[in-house]
């Protein structure tokens, strides 16, 4: 949809309609990068195609809206972005009409109703002189925002696959493996993982995966000979000294000491 980079400027130019919400401006960014900035008027940011640039990348959408004031951040991904900006005087207008909500980075799945908005606003692009394009840009921004915040709310719903997911993380959790690449590998945004995960554990993800493994190593410790280095492997600590320290700090007393005095009870 997008093939290459390019800000239109609509502020000055003639509406039939007087309408509440006017662009400023309309950008269209090909393998972008925010880059850290503090704003002077509104805009709503809506970014995508980030697993096109990365496989490491969330294949979710994301929508951002920042306030003058505001200060834009630097996204972990090179994407594809389309961004809407209103005057300064607009900021509390458009803050009312979306009830408040701090949009901020919020994923969603970029949908083949959302991507036709954005083809049709891009169309009207080509042809801003003619009458009545620049005022249904300027209902078409509204439209687009719309389906992006009811997007986010579908996507924040917990569902069945959703849960499903984080029980598979919480599974593989506990064998070692690592955070980052579980979130990546079940296709979850970090804000929507944590959302997710803190619906059905009380328990951060790190302490869980500690804790896990802790528990794995003190059956370990008393159900079988296995030395302690072996043991510290298979439970995923990166070696043995990670494995005495944390376990030292939950149990107060080292692995060995553990072992010989739950022997001696038995």
């Amino acid at each position: 949809m997008i093939k290459q980079s390019h800000i239109y400027e609509l502020l000055n130019l003639p509406r039939n309609l007087n309408f509440p919400l006017s662009l400023d401006q309309v950008g269209w960014m090909v393998c972008h990068r925010n880059p850290g900035q503090t704003v002077n008027k509104t805009f709503v940011c809506i970014s995508f195609n980030r697993r096109q640039y990365s496989q490491d990348a969330p294949a979710v959408a994301i929508m951002s809206v920042f306030y003058p004031g505001n200060i834009t951040t630097t996204q972990d991904f090179i994407h594809d972005e389309i961004f809407l900006s209103y005057r300064k005087e607009q900021a509390q207008l458009l803050y009312d009409l979306i009830k408040g909500v701090p949009y901020f980075r919020q994923p969603f799945i970029f949908s083949p109703d959302i991507s036709a908005l954005c083809a049709s606003m891009h169309e009207r692009l080509d042809h801003l002189h003619e009458p009545g394009v620049v005022d249904n840009l300027d209902m078409l921004a509204l439209q687009l925002i719309s389906s992006c915040i009811q997007a986010i709310n579908e996507y924040s719903k917990p569902t069945p696959n959703e849960d499903m997911r984080i029980y598979e993380i919480a599974a593989k959790l506990k064998r070692g493996e690592r955070l980052d690449a579980l979130i990546r590998k079940f296709n979850f945004g970090r804000r929507s993982f944590y959302y997710a995960w803190n619906r059905i554990f009380k328990t951060p993800p790190g302490q869980y995966r500690q804790d896990e493994m802790l528990k794995q190593a003190a059956l370990l410790l008393l159900q079988t000979t296995m030395p302690v280095s072996e043991i510290a492997d298979s439970c995923g600590f990166a070696n043995e000294t990670c494995l005495y320290r944390l376990f030292k700090k939950k149990h107060h007393k080292t692995p060995t000491q553990y072992r010989n005095e739950q022997n001696k009870l038995l």
